[in-house]
């Protein structure tokens, strides 16, 4: 896979398919058709995985080790975030050892036939997770696989302790400051 891989089909055009009991790790049920991708993962290094439906069935991916084994050995599954079209899995390697996995891109429906989008690449962590920095006027958020994820401050960011300027509440690290507050909160 190296730096990353887009392939697009459509989910008439497979005859693979595994169907796992549910629950599962995807949550869901695996019925439909299947796209099997082999991927090394580094030692300390991340999976991304995702795959786009480009009509209206769900989409399901997920990472497993052994073919005659899934269920047991699935890593990282998930289902359609809402109605995004997209399901996504983070997996971080944390064996100590290189790891090759099999990333599959699945539906909940046997008789799926649209087309879709699968996407793999690995990462290599960014930072140490629950770190938060200020630059360029963003908050930059270390989540727990060692990636950034992105805030955009309302006002900027203050550096010197890594918070925004004019705090929101949207994010745990955006939080509203109470003074003068008593009382009991529920």
């Amino acid at each position: 896979i190296g730096q990353g891989i887009a392939v697009y089909a459509t989910y008439d055009d497979l005859t693979n398919d595994i169907d796992e009991a549910t629950p599962n790790c995807t949550g869901e049920q695996t019925d439909g058709p299947d796209m099997f991708y082999k991927v090394t993962v580094n030692a300390g290094d991340v999976l991304h995985a995702w795959v786009d439906s480009y009509g209206d069935e769900p989409p399901l991916v997920y990472a497993f080790e052994d073919c005659a084994d899934v269920t047991n050995t699935c890593v990282a599954g998930a289902s359609e975030f809402a109605t995004t079209n997209r399901a996504e899995i983070y997996w971080a390697n944390d064996t100590g050892a290189a790891k090759t996995l099999i990333v599959a891109a699945d539906n909940e429906f046997g008789t799926a036939d649209e087309p879709f989008g699968m996407f793999i690449e690995t990462l290599a962590p960014q930072c140490m997770p629950g770190a938060v920095t200020c630059a360029a006027g963003q908050l930059e958020l270390c989540n727990p696989f060692g990636l950034y994820d992105y805030y955009a401050c309302n006002g900027g960011c203050n550096a010197t302790n890594d918070g925004c300027l004019n705090p929101q509440g949207d994010v745990c690290a955006d939080a509203v400051t109470l003074t003068g507050a008593t009382g009991t909160f529920t």
